[in-house]
């Protein structure tokens, strides 16, 4: 089956995917939100199985940005947060979500 004018073939969809990004961001994201759901709760913040969860869910989060900045199909459009308000905005919306899931597991 042939595209019609404009549209990409489903091979051309694929090789668009930015594979090594994904792979860095979705094991980070995992770990930080097992550290900040299980800090407090089921471990002490001090303890190391909330610290290194965290410290390298952040490390990962710094080289997904990097990587970001040099591959050729981004995941996340980098130009986004060179804008004050979008990365403000960014910034409480993670913000109010840590606290809205902090508030929720104290009780």
């Amino acid at each position: 089956m042939t595209p019609l004018h404009g549209q990409k073939s489903l091979m051309d969809k694929l090789r668009q995917i930015d594979y090594l990004g994904n792979l860095l961001l979705s094991p980070r994201m995992v770990a930080v939100l097992w550290g900040l759901i299980f800090g407090g709760n089921r471990y002490p913040w001090s303890s190391f199985r909330i610290a290194v969860p965290l410290v390298l869910g952040i490390l990962g989060w710094i080289s997904f940005y990097i990587q970001q900045r040099f591959t050729r199909h981004q995941s996340v459009l980098t130009r986004l947060f060179t804008n004050w308000a979008s990365a403000i905005a960014f910034f409480l919306t993670i913000s109010s979500s840590i606290l809205t899931q902090s508030l929720a597991l104290d009780h």
